[in-house]
């Protein structure tokens, strides 16, 4: 692992900062990203995709749903899908967009037991490419993703989702980090200045022993001159 010149001096100094830093390094699950902004979004563009294979001519036709699908209540987009499949009316009146998505999509999606099984199964695809997908896979499959300007602005979202993931999981590991590297150098220091105290005294006291026999040994000749 490589540092910058000034971290490697102090690791020099310090190889306890190092090994510390190397060990945080393999405890982060950085191959996860644990935010549910991401999470929402990775669920919404895999549903997108799952319905876009499915249904090739909603791109063009009925961008209105993609826009439901990317953007509104993924709770109610699922159970209005179920609903459309069935033949039924969803549960409540929809309004705005949603209403206009709704109504466009009956051309797409024809009702009765096998609409519904592949409704179902759409679902289940995307929830499980969701699921099964790596998040840094993911992430590099976003730049085609965006090619399709309906996807523009969810993909924006999902990486803006992914930085704040990381800048807050550096954010926290950095300032533990330097909390650790200043104690240990502070603790090395006072250990320094002791054990040099120390040696200052001993020194101190073994000149002084050193005199105090010269002196004793002056004195023993004096007496015995006399």
């Amino acid at each position: 692992m490589g540092y910058p010149d000034q971290l490697q001096t102090v690791i020099e100094l310090y190889p306890e900062i190092g090994e510390a830093i190397r060990r945080t390094v393999q405890m982060l699950h950085i191959e996860v990203i644990d935010n549910r902004d991401f999470r929402a979004c990775k669920e919404r563009i895999c549903i997108a995709q799952s319905l876009l294979r499915q249904l090739p001519d909603v791109q063009t036709k009925n961008k209105d749903f993609l826009e439901v699908i990317l953007h509104e209540d993924m709770k109610r987009v699922k159970e209005s899908l179920r609903f459309l499949a069935q033949g039924a009316t969803p549960h409540g009146q929809p309004k705005g967009l949603f209403n206009k998505a709704l109504s466009g999509i009956n051309s797409f999606i024809s009702s009765g037991p096998r609409s519904q099984s592949v409704v179902d199964q759409m679902l289940k695809d995307a929830e499980a490419s969701a699921s099964t997908l790596s998040d840094a896979q993911f992430l590099i499959q976003l730049d085609d993703v965006e090619k399709l300007p309906v996807m523009k602005k969810i993909v924006a979202d999902t990486r803006a989702a992914a930085f704040m993931h990381f800048k807050s999981l550096l954010t926290k590991q950095t300032t533990t980090l330097t909390h650790f590297g200043l104690r240990i150098q502070i603790d090395t220091c006072v250990a320094r200045a002791r054990s040099e105290v120390v040696s200052s005294e001993e020194q101190q006291l073994a000149e002084s022993r050193k005199r105090f026999i010269i002196e004793i040994n002056a004195r023993s000749q004096t007496s015995r001159n006399l």
